[in-house]
Parts: C-alpha cells; structure tokens; sequence
C-alpha cells in the first residue's frame, strides 16, 4: 500500500462485524428462520434446520434456496427474519468507533449480504450511516442475486463503489470464506473473529482481529492521527 489512500476503498460488513458476534443476533437470525420455515412453511423444525443449512452451504445464503425451490415472498421472509430482531434494545452507539471511522483516510462503502433495509437499520442504531457513501446488498426479489463469496458479488461491489482496482480494495468480514475470496481477488482481506476458539488454519487472510476497533492497530498508516 502506498502513503495516499484516498482512492481506496474500505468496504465493512454489517452483521457481526459492525458490532460484536457476542450480541447473539446471529442466532437470534438463524432461529428467526427456523420460526419462519415452520410457521410459514408448515415444516417440521428438524425439516427447517436442515433446509436452511443445506440453502446456506449451497447458496450462500437460506433465503436464495427457498427462493429457488418454495417460491416464498422475499418481502414477508425480510420482514418477519430481520425485521423480527429485536435490534433496538441491543445495538447502542459506540463513540470509539465513529471517532475511528472519522480518521479512516480511504473511502468507506457497506458490503452486505442482507437486504438493504437491515443494514440501513443497523447503521442508524449505531449511528454511524452518515459515515459511508453507500451500501452493497442483496435484493431479495430477485431470485439469483449474487452474494459473498461469489466473485460476482465482489466485482457489484467494485461497479458500485467506481473502483477497478483490486488492490485498492479492503475488506473487512466476520466470514472466513468471504476475507478468503476478497484475498483471493487480489483484495486486502481483514478477518475479524471475536473469539479464539473460531480462528481457523490457515488464515483467510493476511490480517485477523478481535473487534472492529482493533483496526487501528492492525493497519495504523490508514488512519489520521487522533
């Protein structure tokens, strides 16, 4: 990398990086789907536990699979999965993080794989959706939306973001198989795993944190003196 970092791009993840794993809102997520499955869909739970595993692993994502083979609304699935979480009595601001996000010297863009107005929600929780200048997401309504890690999601990413250079690209994700495709594209890849015992060999990347402060340390020449 070079001293100028304003033509680069930092792209975050929303869920389980913007704010911790340790919040539990990945499994209230996933319980959320089995609820919708056997509520919705009139499946058994061990029916949704295994149809949403197999959606994910081979899709990418459960909604894509029962998109593709249930023909379900993506609106009603959006608004019962994510807009059932009970967000606003768990994600508050986090003074530490705007002020770190405030000294970043690249541009900052959102790269998600949830649907827009989850991640609009989790910004403004947070207080930080003055902070990037757009968003990267799904869209459910349509059947075969690209998401992580499919190189076609990334290469969305880069039309949207205006950048053509992959090595001006860096990501930062809670998914070892998304910092390992990023890295792979010739991205900077950043790995954050909040726990120990998650921390896979070998590593997705060239970089690993705990939390999304500790970037600062990770990658200092990218931030302006506080």
């Amino acid at each position: 990398m070079t001293d100028d970092y304003s033509s680069h791009v930092f792209f975050f993840d929303v869920d389980n990086t913007l704010y911790a794993q340790s919040t539990d809102i990945g499994l209230m997520m996933a319980d959320r789907i089995k609820l919708y499955a056997t509520s919705k869909m009139g499946m058994t739970e061990e029916e949704a536990i295994k149809t949403s595993t197999k959606y994910y692993l081979d899709y990418g994502l459960a909604i894509r699979g029962l998109l593709k083979h249930h023909q379900i609304c993506p609106v009603d699935y959006d608004e019962f999965v994510d807009g059932g979480l009970p967000l606003d009595s768990i994600l508050k601001p986090d003074s530490q993080i705007k002020s770190m996000l405030n000294r970043l010297k690249t541009r900052k863009w959102v790269f998600t794989n949830a649907g827009l107005k989850h991640a609009k929600r989790v910004l403004r929780l947070l207080e930080i959706e003055d902070q990037f200048e757009g968003i990267t997401y799904c869209d459910y309504t349509k059947i075969d939306f690209p998401c992580k890690p499919e190189s076609s999601a990334f290469e969305k990413a880069m039309a949207e973001a205006k950048i053509s250079d992959p090595s001006k690209c860096i990501l930062v994700d809670d998914s070892y198989n998304n910092i390992k495709k990023a890295t792979q594209m010739g991205w900077t890849g950043i790995h954050i795993v909040e726990f120990d015992k998650d921390v896979k060999n070998p590593p997705a990347g060239k970089h690993l944190i705990h939390k999304l402060s500790d970037l600062e340390n990770e990658l200092p020449q990218l931030f302006n003196a506080k």
